[in-house]
């Protein structure tokens, strides 16, 4: 069993304490966190940060990566490359930097939503205007379903989600 914390804060959530932003200041401008067994492993890079686990004990990670969809207009396919390549049964944890719909795409939702999301489920025309700044995380088993997702409004505060695979 491996102990799982996710953290997403969006454009405008507050720091906790002690924490820096993804440009490593003490703004409140989006950050992450992905922590398996108490390390941190994720990137705290803006847009889409990703940990792929082999197995639930595993320690390092099987891969990590950061897709910046703030910016980024190539970005949600490269995005959708990298989750169709993860194998059947691994754990994918994710985590949400700033803001993570402002570059994505249909494809990217499609993808998101057969790894289990329902977040993504909502459509393009919901996910480009009014959740901006939004933070969100996500724990999934390639191809076995939704473990976990949950997510807040920008400025409300950052969606924090600790559990056990």
């Amino acid at each position: 069993m491996v102990s799982v914390t996710l953290e997403s804060g969006g454009q405008g959530d507050p720091l906790p304490a002690g924490r820096t932003n993804w440009m490593g200041k003490t703004d409140p401008d989006g950050f992450c966190s992905i922590k398996v067994n108490g390390v941190e492993q994720g990137l705290n890079s803006i847009g889409f940060n990703i940990v792929v686990l082999k197995h639930a004990d595993q320690n390092p990670p099987e891969q990590y990566s950061c897709f910046d969809t703030c910016k980024d207009p190539t970005s949600p396919k490269a995005l959708v490359d990298f989750l169709k390549k993860i194998q059947p049964g691994r754990i994918v944890l994710m985590a949400a930097c700033k803001s993570i719909c402002d570059c994505v795409t249909q494809e990217l939702c499609d993808e998101l939503v057969k790894l289990g999301s329902g977040y993504f489920g909502k459509g393009m025309a919901e996910l480009s205007g009014a959740h901006r700044g939004e933070s969100w995380v996500m724990a999934a088993k390639q191809g076995g379903g939704l473990i976990k997702e949950s997510f807040r409004a920008g400025g409300s505060g950052p969606t924090v989600e600790t559990f056990d695979i």
